[in-house]
């Protein structure tokens, strides 16, 4: 985490700010949080896959959700929360959170459980090992692990641009589609 001379927050992995505490750093990880329980008519069970700064899942505990299950890959994201807390409403303090140090996919080939709404926070496809959350057969676990009427959001990359051409953004959103 580095604090810029502004004071704000940068997540940063492997380089790459994956997050900041930014106005607009925080508006498509508030959107992937608020979306689906507003699309949903009685969202209770929750899944964000990928925790980052926490303020996606943040975002959805601001909805009636009962209980929220959060699963991250690293040991070391939850411990960085705590300089999150003011944007991610200090959710490792909510009763309704649990958290499961896991790869996404395979806590989903592992799990029965059911969502009502499910999202993943932003994840640049180009990142090692990412690819594989925007896989059609990623997106298929998730269809089965939705109940009726679940609702579901993924952020893509931005329209076409230079790290990303039209050709290449249309395979995500297609993919996504099916």
């Amino acid at each position: 985490v580095i604090e810029r001379q502004s004071g704000a927050l940068h997540f940063v992995v492997n380089g790459d700010i994956q997050a900041d505490t930014e106005t607009s750093g925080q508006i498509h990880l508030r959107l992937l949080g608020h979306l689906p329980p507003l699309l949903h008519p009685d969202p209770k069970q929750g899944l964000v896959v990928c925790l980052g700064t926490g303020i996606t899942a943040g975002s959805l505990l601001r909805h009636p959700i009962e209980q929220l299950d959060i699963v991250e890959l690293s040991p070391a994201v939850p411990g960085i929360q705590h300089f999150f807390t003011q944007w991610n409403y200090d959710l490792l303090n909510d009763s309704r959170v649990k958290i499961f140090q896991e790869d996404g996919r395979n806590f989903l080939f592992r799990s029965n459980k059911k969502y009502d709404v499910v999202t993943t926070d932003p994840l640049d496809p180009n990142d090692a090992g990412m690819t594989l959350l925007y896989s059609k057969e990623y997106f298929e676990l998730i269809r089965e692990h939705l109940n009726d009427g679940g609702v579901v959001s993924q952020w893509l990359p931005p329209p076409p641009s230079s790290t990303y051409g039209a050709e290449y953004y249309r395979i995500l959103l297609r993919t996504f589609i099916e």
